[in-house]
């Protein structure tokens, strides 16, 4: 039973209470697409992630967007030698090394 607020000052807790105990144990109707279009948000990154899939920068067409780690779009640091991939920190370009070795030295190559 929802009741209105009307004045402050005679708000009864009491009912209030009783309110919201019916609120929580009401059933609720499901549609049946509560999955549909689900989104997380990573808050540390501030990525919307659809369906929880990871972002990498292999699966963005311009790598230099993003982080090649964590999928950061911001402060964004390329590689001095390629030019080709980006970074947001110096750890996360140290953890891709070993991944990047050989491709950065080929895209050198090329370059010359």
């Amino acid at each position: 039973m929802q009741r209105s607020l009307g004045n402050p000052l005679e708000f009864n807790l009491a009912l209030a209470r009783i309110d919201v105990e019916a609120a929580i144990r009401r059933p609720t109707q499901k549609s049946g697409r509560e999955n549909q279009n689900v989104h997380s948000m990573d808050f540390r990154t501030g990525l919307i992630h659809e369906k929880d899939k990871k972002v990498s920068a292999s699966q963005v067409k311009d790598a230099t967007k993003l982080c090649a780690v964590c999928g950061v779009t911001v402060a964004l640091r390329k590689c001095s030698s390629c030019k080709s991939v980006a970074y947001c920190s110096r750890e996360h370009q140290v953890e891709h090394w070993k991944e990047h070795k050989s491709i950065c030295k080929v895209i050198q190559k090329s370059k010359k």
